[in-house]
C-alpha cells in the first residue's frame, strides 16, 4: 500500500466491492467491524462494473453466496471500494451466523463455533456436532482479503 494513501474508516453498514480473480466484482456488506476483522457478507452475481448503491437495494442476510470473517485491509486501503452504507443501518437484520470448523485430528467431527460482537477471534460458544452437519455451517476462519477474493470467485 502506498504510505501517502488515505486510510478508509471501516463501519458497519458499509457496502463494498471486490475483484475477483477470474473477472468481474462482487458487492460485499460490512456487517461487523472489530478491528482487524470483518463479518462479510458477499452475494452475486458476478458484476463487470462498480454498481450504483441503490442497486444493493433489497440485499438480505438469507441469501448470500458467502459469509466469511475477513481481514479489512483492502477495506481501509481502499482496494476495494466502498460504494456507501446501507440506509437505515439495523444490525440485527444482519447477525454474525454460527461458522463450522472441521476437525484436523479426526475430520468426523466439526465444532460449530457462535461469535458475538465483543470478540470475532475467540468463540463465545462451541458445539461438537458430526462433521455431515457442517455442511450447514458457513466454514469457520478468519480469510485474508486474496482469499476471500478466491472463495467468492469459485462460488459465483
Amino acid at each position: 500500500m502506498d504510505g501517502n494513501r488515505k486510510r478508509i474508516a471501516v463501519r458497519e453498514g458499509n457496502l463494498f466491492c471486490a475483484p475477483l480473480p477470474s473477472g468481474g466484482l462482487c458487492v460485499g456488506l460490512a456487517a461487523r467491524v472489530k478491528a482487524p476483522t470483518v463479518v462479510a457478507y458477499v452475494f452475486g452475481p458476478r458484476l463487470q462494473r462498480l454498481p450504483q448503491l441503490d442497486s444493493a437495494v433489497g440485499l438480505t442476510s438469507f441469501r448470500p453466496t458467502l459469509v466469511a470473517m475477513v481481514a479489512w485491509r483492502k477495506l481501509r486501503s481502499g482496494e476495494w471500494p466502498v460504494l456507501g452504507n446501507l440506509e437505515p443501518w439495523d444490525r440485527t437484520a444482519w447477525p454474525i451466523p454460527p461458522f463450522a470448523a472441521i476437525d484436523s485430528v479426526n475430520p468426523e467431527w466439526a465444532d460449530i463455533r457462535r461469535y458475538n460482537d465483543a470478540d470475532l477471534v475467540l468463540p463465545w460458544d462451541e458445539q461438537r456436532v458430526p462433521a455431515t452437519l457442517a455442511a450447514e455451517y458457513w466454514e469457520d476462519g478468519l480469510y485474508g482479503s486474496e482469499a476471500l477474493e478466491i472463495e467468492a470467485d469459485r462460488l459465483l
